[in-house]
């Protein structure tokens, strides 16, 4: 600063600098942000600058800055830069973990102040997590009936940490959109139809996407295959022919069917047929007994087609043969008549035969052409001779057939007749008018005159004059100045021509038939005018007129006028009478054309004249042209027409066409000219509808102007009238009856359009069932009707086999007995016809429902179940599933299932469904238990054949081998099949008639485990078989037919197979170890059930003479011990025994024959060099053994046993047992194998005494494990000891 001094006088400045010193009296003071950081952001990332405000000046101002707390989190999650205040990332975020944080950050000023500020950070939640499910592969099973829109899996099990709306997208292999995913729902639906046949198998990936990541469900679903079709019958109904001397085993006839499904099918009576039997597989069907015809003439067959579970029936009808004679035809000749081009199956005739042998073979009429047929226009019922027609037959091909017709039985031999069958062949216009060529050309010259004929053309039909089918009229439509003549296809000129105005024509001309309908060929015909040099005179006007026989000479009768286009030059006319006027009574100016009277006229004499008139014009050459002129010679009206009859009686048929020709009335008049020309003409209808007729007034016929329907109008009476030409005309009436003629054109009409009605199955054959009617309104023959069954389909014969129709009634009738378990309904198509010709007919629909009653039983479908079951209860929850089948309906077809009184007490329980399961444990080799079914009808029937189930028990350690598969359980579904036929062709190399089965699957989702055993041959698949014994394949055998590698995978090929596509990770024993039958065991048994009874009936009695003689030699030995002096024990040779090592805690012993086979390969680890037992010296009894006690063992039924074991190397006793081998004499003194007398201990040694087996010699040691010292058990102490052995039986 600046200061002045003064005195008042003088002034002076000094400048002072004051300097302050600063203070820290603030502390550093923060805001409190919010701060929103993605929980993707990289660890680096700059989240903000935090810095605090310090009102001090430096060096009192903030200096340094550092995160004191973070509140939610570590300390370490964030970094802060001391000097700038910026914050770090040093952690990475998760939104999902911690989704906010709370730093506490420290700011420090250079005075020590401090202050903290508070810094929120809002974690963002960023798509950093894929969506994930509970499981990633998931396996439905789907009947191929599912409906659509049915849930396949209601939620996906789906999320995403980050919370994000999911969305599913769908791909499946096949891609025939058979399932969709719903979004909203988050559902998998069946969106098409589903069909095993089509695909069995879909894999589906269900795509889960968050919106930018995504993750893959896989759903594999299997289809079930349902059975939806019943097998089919190639023939429905079977008729068949035995002769009552066929003997058992004769074939009657062979069924067969066809199920859509591939199922496979059996065959199976409906009822019990004593005198035959059929092949369940085959369908063969044979005799038992020999058929007395009189007693059975026929007999109808119910064969059941049956797939398991859908069934079809048909009928074989046999017929008992007797003595053969032959047919005669009723007729020796038959004549028929059919329009061609008929349809094929119409009806042309029936031939019929007699014959008068008895039953269904002899006098079974059997029809067929011989002869005569040879283009197959013709075929005929080989049953009814009915003939129709086989194909549409062409009458311009065949106007006339004769057929020759054989009727032949049945017999054997076979013995005919024959007759022939005329077939006249009636045309319809099938064919057009043809011309010779599709063109023509024709010249005509430009003077052509009217009428002049310039060409004819002709149409050929090759139809016949049947209803004038080939008569041709012809026509033109074409705008010429041509025509031609309808009847002679003559053409001439209408009109008048000129080259130089139009050159040519082009006219079309059409040939049409009369024929019905109407056919038409056309023809085009070109013409070319010619040029001549000048035009001929031409006649104008028509000159026809009558004059008054007295008329005057001088009479202008006419004025003949003529034109020539040559102009003046050739124009000039001349006039002439060239001719037609015989008596010279005209005269004709020849330059005017004035044609007058010359002389008197006399119309008696003549009554008309023709004149031609030539005209000539003066050209050079001259050219002229001629008039025609009638002069009528007038008479006087003074007579009346006079009809020839006074009425007319004519008759019509029906339906005839318009036109068709009816009658005609004849009249005559004595005038002559106009006054005697008649004319005809309707006066008035007495009698019927007017318009249905008319008359040619010049002719007097009559023709039919209407249809005509003698059903509607059958009379009609009509008043004629003719007139003359005179002035005034004179007349006179007449009367026409017209009588209208019945055709056959109404079809019969049932009452109704169609009928039903049910009876039931037990109807007695004969019974009336129900009544069809039918009218028609034609008059006689054409109105009455017969009735009959329609068999022209495979349905109507078989209709017609259960049912008849009466022929004048319509009263449906039951032929025979119907099952309905055959039959469920019949619809039987009833024809009424007319005797008219052709004769009509119509049809109407009779359903039948046949009603069930009680009257069948349950039949089990197989009889004979063969399966086995083990004694591990892992898999075999349910053993079999038995099946019976009712073929009634409803309550009636209901089939309960339980064991037969004699299985009640066995382990064995069968369910209402029928799934048979053990309730306790199956302790024997095999059991045979019967199962019954009962339907739930009124009254309630049982099975009479009941179910036969064999259940063999294995033990699966012994036989069973593990699969060790790398695939799902979805794939393994899609390949077991072809994975077990591949395991059966490698051991059926060893074992032809091999079968193998599946145990056990174990699903470990990446992987599965299957487990498969096999039994050496089918026989016991035969019910037959029941007591032979079921022979397993032990696993070792199942393994050596594999030929495993070094890792344990199969190597055998079969056919080229190999085992790739299975991903056989290795193949082992289910059990520890592996088990090989007895190499030394003989086959014979399997052969001869004697050998093995005899072979162990011949070792009893052996080991019972040799016990009996080691008895004796210990009872000498013993009473020879003790007359000896006692010796030191210490002298007494020592047995040392080798002991065998093994791993595990079991060793093999040996098997029975059959079921226990001795092992012949080592268990693992065992060492074959210490497998036998050396002795090397005796040795005395330790004085403080303690007497060894036969240990408490529980024992296993053997029989069911195929590698026994031992728990362990050695058999303790326990301490406070005494020995079952007791060695103590009565004195006290222990007893060595040998009989060699030892001194009782005074006290017991408290060690346990172990008991063994050596496995070479099977002899039974105990040994004192802390001396080794073994005391060996013989005979006869070992023959007891051996008892407590689990091979012991």
């Amino acid at each position: 600063m600046s200061i002045q001094i003064s005195d008042g006088i003088h002034n002076t400045k000094v400048w002072v600098l004051v300097q302050l010193r600063p203070v820290n009296e603030f502390d550093p003071t923060f805001t409190n942000p919010t701060i929103n950081v993605n929980e993707i952001r990289p660890i680096g990332y700059e989240i903000m600058t935090y810095t605090a405000d310090d009102s001090d000046a430096p060096p009192h101002d903030v200096t340094s800055y550092q995160i004191l707390n973070v509140h939610n989190g570590h300390i370490t999650t964030f970094y802060m830069d001391k000097t700038s205040g910026k914050i770090y990332l040093a952690q990475i975020l998760d939104f999902e973990s911690i989704p906010q944080y709370k730093i506490i950050v420290l700011a420090t000023d250079g005075g020590g102040r401090m202050g903290t500020g508070t810094i929120t950070i809002n974690v963002e939640n960023g798509n950093d997590h894929a969506p994930t499910c509970v499981t990633s592969v998931k396996s439905f099973t789907l009947s191929e009936s599912a409906a659509l829109g049915d849930v396949l899996m209601a939620d996906f099990g789906c999320s995403d940490l980050d919370k994000d709306p999911l969305t599913y997208a769908l791909t499946q292999v096949p891609t025939d959109n058979t399932f969709e995913v719903d979004n909203v729902s988050n559902q998998l639906r069946v969106k098409g139809a589903l069909d095993y046949e089509r695909s069995s198998f879909y894999s589906i990936t269900i795509i889960v996407s968050d919106g930018s990541s995504s993750t893959r469900l896989k759903i594999v679903v299997n289809i079930l295959n349902e059975n939806e079709d019943a097998p089919q019958f190639l023939q429905s109904v079977i008729s068949t022919v035995v002769s009552e001397t066929d003997t058992n085993g004769k074939s009657v006839v062979t069924v067969s069917a066809i199920d859509a499904d591939n199922d496979p099918v059996t065959y199976s009576f409906a009822g019990v047929y004593p005198n035959f039997r059929i092949d369940s597989k085959t369908g063969k069907i044979l005799l038992r007994t020999s058929i007395d015809r009189e007693t059975d003439p026929t007999i109808d067959l119910y064969v059941i087609a049956s797939d398991g579970q859908r069934s079809s029936t048909a009928t074989v009808s046999v017929t008992v043969e007797d003595v053969n004679e032959t047919p005669i035809f009723a007729n020796s000749s038959y004549r028929f008549t059919v329009a061609e081009n008929t349809i094929t199956g119409t009806d042309i005739g029936t031939v019929q035969a007699i014959d008068a042998d008895v039953g269904p073979a002899n006098g079974q009429v059997r029809y067929r052409i011989l002869s005569g047929n040879d283009k197959s226009y013709f075929q005929i019922d080989n049953i009814t001779g009915r003939i129709t027609v086989a194909t549409p037959i062409d009458y311009e091909d065949l106007e006339t057939a004769l057929l020759v017709v054989e009727a032949s039985d049945l017999g054997s031999p076979t013995l005919s007749g024959v007759c022939t069958v005329s077939i006249q062949i009636l045309d319809r216009n099938d064919n057009a008018p043809q011309f010779l060529s599709p063109t023509l050309q024709e010249q005509v010259p430009e003077d052509a005159p009217l009428g002049q004929s310039i060409s004819q053309v002709f149409a050929s039909d090759k139809d016949s004059s049947t209803d004038e089918n080939n008569k041709v009229n012809y026509q033109s439509s074409a705008a010429v100045p041509f025509q031609v003549d309808s009847e002679s296809g003559i053409v001439t000129v209408t009109g008048s021509l000129d080259r130089e105005t139009i050159p040519w024509y082009q006219m079309v001309i059409t040939a049409t038939d009369r024929g019905t309908p109407r056919l038409t060929g056309s023809l085009t015909l070109e013409i070319s005018l010619t040029d001549v040099n000048d035009n001929d005179p031409v006649v104008t006007g028509v000159y026809k007129t009558t004059v008054p026989e007295n008329a005057p000479e001088h009479f202008v009768i006419f004025d003949i006028n003529a034109d020539d286009a040559d102009g003046e030059a050739f124009g000039k006319l001349k006039y002439e009478i060239i001719s037609g006027d015989s008596n010279s009574v005209f005269k004709i100016e020849p330059n005017t054309g004035v044609i007058q009277v010359a002389s008197p006229l006399d119309r008696e004499s003549i009554s008309q004249y023709e004149l031609v008139i030539k005209v000539t014009d003066n050209g050079i050459p001259p050219r002229s042209t001629f008039g025609a002129a009638t002069i009528y010679v007038g008479d006087v009206n003074d007579v009346v027409p006079v009809s020839l009859n006074s009425s007319y009686e004519f008759s019509v048929l029906e339906n005839v066409t318009i036109n068709s020709y009816v009658g005609k009335i004849v009249a005559s008049d004595g005038d002559f000219g106009t006054n005697s020309q008649l004319k005809y003409k309707i006066a008035t209808y007495w009698l019927g509808s007017s318009g249905k007729f008319g008359i040619n007034e010049m002719t007097g016929d009559i023709f039919t102007t209407g249809m005509l329907d003698r059903e509607v109008e059958d009379v009609y009476s009509i008043l004629f009238r003719v007139e003359d030409g005179g002035t005034p005309a004179l007349l006179s009436d007449t009367i026409v009856n017209i009588n209208v003629k019945d055709i056959n054109d109404k079809h019969p009409m049932f009452r109704r359009p169609r009928y039903s009605t049910a009876i039931f199955e037990n109807l007695a054959a004969g019974s009336k069932v129900h009544t069809t009617g039918a009218t028609d309104e034609d008059l006689g023959v054409n109105a009455v009707i017969k009735y009959e069954l329609d068999i022209s389909t495979q349905n109507g014969l078989l209709t017609n086999y259960y049912f008849s129709v009466h022929e004048t009634t319509g009263d449906i009738y039951l032929k025979r007995k119907v099952d309905r378990e055959a039959y469920e309904m019949f619809t039987l198509t009833v024809v009424a016809r007319d005797t008219g010709f052709p004769p009509l007919s119509s049809s109407v629909s009779v359903n039948i429902q046949i009603e069930d009653i009680n009257d069948n039983r349950p039949k089990f479908s197989p009889l004979f179940y063969n399966t086995e079951a083990s004694t591990i209860n892992l898999c075999d929850a349910t053993i079999t599933d038995v099946t019976a089948t009712d073929a009634d309906l409803g309550r009636n077809a209901a089939v309960n299932y339980e064991l037969d009184e004699n299985a009640v007490s066995l382990p064995f329980t069968v369910s209402q469904l029928g799934a048979v399961k053990a309730r306790s444990e199956v302790l024997l080799t095999k059991y045979i238990i019967n199962v019954i079914s009962r339907d739930n009808g009124d009254p309630v029937l049982t099975s009479s054949d009941h179910a036969t189930v064999r259940i063999d028990r294995f033990r699966p350690e012994d036989v069973v081998v593990t699969f060790y598969l790398d695939m799902i359980l979805p794939t393994f579904y899609q390949k077991e099949t072809n994975l077990l036929r591949q395991v059966e062709e490698a051991l059926s190399v060893d074992f032809p008639t091999v079968y193998v089965r599946r145990w056990c699957i174990e699903d470990k989702f990446t992987s599965i485990l299957v487990h498969l055993y096999a039994v050496k041959n089918d026989v016991t698949n035969d019910i037959s078989n029941l007591n032979v014994k079921k022979v397993f394949l032990t696993n070792g055998e199942f393994l050596d037919a594999l030929q495993l590698n070094l890792n344990k995978q199969p190597t055998v090929e079969i056919n080229g197979k190999t085992w790739n596509e299975y991903a056989v990770e290795k193949v082992v024993p289910y059990g520890d170890k592996i088990v090989h039958p007895e190499p030394l065991v003989s086959h014979l048994e399997e052969d001869n059930e004697y050998i093995v009874p005899l072979a162990v009936s011949f070792a009893l009695l052996m080991a019972v003479f040799i016990i009996a003689a080691i008895f004796l030699y210990f009872v000498w030995r013993r009473r020879w011990c003790r007359k000896k002096p006692k010796k030191d024990n210490a002298k007494k040779p020592r047995v040392q025994l080798t002991e065998t090592k093994q791993e595990g805690n079991n060793i093999p012993l040996f098997e029975k024959r059959g079921q226990s086979q001795v092992s012949t390969k080592p268990t693992s680890g065992w060492d074959e060099s210490n497998s036998a037992v050396s002795v090397v010296s005796p040795v005395p009894q330790k004085s403080n053994e303690e007497p060894i006690r036969e240990p408490d063992i529980e024992l296993e039924n053997s029989d069911n046993v195929n590698t026994q074991q031992l728990p362990g190397p050695y058999i303790k006793v326990p301490l406070t047992e005494r020995s079952a081998f007791d060695t103590t004499s009565k004195d006290g003194s222990l007893k060595s194998d040998v009989g060699n007398e030892m001194e009782v201990p005074e006290h017991q040694v408290k060690s346990p005494v172990r008991r063994g087996i050596e496995i070479v010699t099977g002899w039974v040691y105990e040994e004192d494990p802390q001396t080794k010292v073994r005391n060996w058990i013989h005979t006869p102490i070992g023959e007891k000891s051996a008892s407590f052995l689990p091979f012991n039986n």
